[in-house]
């Protein structure tokens, strides 16, 4: 797969509510995975205190042996241009054989040069330049595979935390609901082809958009939205995301 172009990064610091799936039954999945694990880390200085916990997994592949692609990051983080400082936090999951090396290429670097967690258009730019580096890396195999990106940044000033994506990854908010359970808001949008507008932007930036089947030549293929829609909960029927 080749990854997508970073402009079609998208960045919410309001809540998001729409989804093509149950928002809640994510977070549930989300809490019951970060339960096995063994403790909650912090990340604290002065201005901000923040526990947190992460769960990976590698894909699931029938008979066949799959390493971990996920990576994530976790950190305090002081903005070089204007001692700002936030938490940061960030998934990365890799796809394609090298994927565990793009995510974890893109992990490194994110952060780096971000010049404010305040501006939004900053936030936005790091993820354009870390796309020029990978793209530049002759070691790192990024034309077939790549990763997504889920980043959170909360302002230690404010306290607000603002949150950028690429790709399908998700970001969810979970509120106490006034008693002992969460309940959950989306904060991203998913890129995926299954969206007729990341649809139609893949399409206009070079593009092939089919299932595993048609790459294979196993199906017809009709170039066609509509047509070759297949089902997102087949992997092998989902629509993906091709270089041409």
């Amino acid at each position: 797969h080749a990854p997508a172009p970073a402009s079609s990064v998208s960045l919410r610091s309001e809540r998001w509510s729409k989804t093509s799936e149950d928002p809640q039954l994510l977070l549930d999945a989300a809490v019951a995975a970060t339960e096995l694990r063994d403790g909650v880390s912090v990340l604290s200085d002065a201005q901000l205190r923040v526990a947190w916990c992460a769960a990976t997994m590698s894909g699931v592949y029938p008979g066949q042996a799959h390493e971990n692609q996920d990576r994530f990051v976790a950190r305090n983080y002081t903005v070089a241009e204007d001692g700002s400082k936030a938490a940061l936090f960030g998934v990365f999951d890799g796809h394609g054989a090298s994927g565990h090396t793009v995510a974890q290429f893109v992990c490194d670097r994110l952060a780096e040069g971000l010049r404010s967690v305040a501006d939004t258009e900053a936030i936005i730019e790091s993820f354009q330049r870390v796309d020029d580096l990978l793209e530049a890396e002759p070691d790192v195999p990024s034309v077939t595979s790549g990763t997504t990106a889920c980043v959170l940044a909360i302002d230690a000033e404010d306290g607000v935390a603002r949150v950028a994506s690429l790709g399908d990854s998700r970001a969810l908010l979970g509120s106490l609901d006034g008693g002992s359970s969460l309940a959950a808001e989306q904060l991203s949008d998913d890129h995926t082809p299954a969206d007729y507008e990341e649809y139609k932007r893949c399409k206009a930036s070079g593009a092939r958009i089919m299932t595993m089947p048609q790459l294979r030549g196993l199906e017809p293929w009709a170039d066609s939205w509509e047509k070759d829609r297949g089902s997102d909960d087949d992997a092998e029927e989902k629509l993906r995301i091709f270089a041409r």
